[in-house]
């Protein structure tokens, strides 16, 4: 598991962290899906509640996950297949939030088993390109995984 993720609630367990091509140059982004549904039942239970002071104490459990294809031109398409998957898909609509964390592109070559990271989504930004490479080298651990902010 990506050291990177707090992930204790079962509703993150079903989203994989890592879904990718696995040959090819290509558009991908980062994203942290939270679970809310400990912030949406909150209820009040006091005469002094205050939600805001709960939500801003409260941690909640978190996974960030990488999505890259080279069916899709544009990341927010990326992010768009990401959210249908997570919303219904795995009928989570309601119970996790997003966050993009920005973007870039992946080159992966299956057969000499490497993968460079870099550049940017235009939509997104930058994102931390090392959190996506430690995710690969989980899920490649025979790979040669590589990044630059350089490039676009």
């Amino acid at each position: 598991m990506n050291p990177n993720n707090t992930k204790n609630t079962k509703i993150l367990d079903k989203i994989k962290d890592c879904i990718i091509d696995d040959d090819g140059v290509f558009k991908y982004i980062q994203v942290n899906i939270t679970d809310i549904t400990n912030i949406t039942n909150i209820t009040d239970n006091t005469d002094t509640y205050n939600k805001s002071d709960i939500i801003e104490n409260y941690t909640p459990d978190s996974i960030c996950v990488i999505r890259g294809f080279l069916k899709f031109e544009y990341h927010k398409q990326i992010f768009e297949d990401l959210q249908n998957e997570v919303d219904n898909t795995l009928n989570l609509k309601g119970k996790v939030s997003y966050l993009v964390n920005g973007g870039g592109r992946i080159e992966i070559n299956k057969l000499k088993q490497t993968i460079f990271v870099y550049g940017y989504s235009k939509s997104y930004g930058y994102c931390d390109h090392r959190l996506s490479v430690e995710l690969f080298k989980e899920y490649y651990p025979n790979y040669d995984v590589t990044w630059s902010n350089q490039g676009y």
